[in-house]
């Protein structure tokens, strides 16, 4: 079996029978969820700005000083933004 993990690049790991794999399963399902969510975060932020912007018809240059806070920053919610 070691042979064939090799021969394809498939990581093999040991898991003791006292392990429930749906535990594993589960941790590991809901880190790779969280990492989307956070991955999916600043190109919604990005959104939501553009579209203050525009609804308040704005100037894209009031983006453009905010998008350096938006992609260092954590998204702020709509209603806790510091740009008017």
């Amino acid at each position: 079996m070691c042979e064939l993990a090799n021969l394809f690049e498939i990581p093999l790991i040991a898991i003791p029978w006292e392990v429930n794999f749906g535990d594993i399963t589960r941790v590991l399902l809901t880190h790779f969820v969280e990492s989307q969510y956070r991955f999916m975060e600043l190109p919604q932020a990005l959104n939501q700005e553009l579209l203050c912007i525009v609804l308040r018809k704005a100037s894209c240059k009031r983006f453009a000083t905010a998008f350096p806070a938006l992609s260092v920053s954590p998204p702020q919610s709509a209603t806790n933004r510091s740009i008017r």
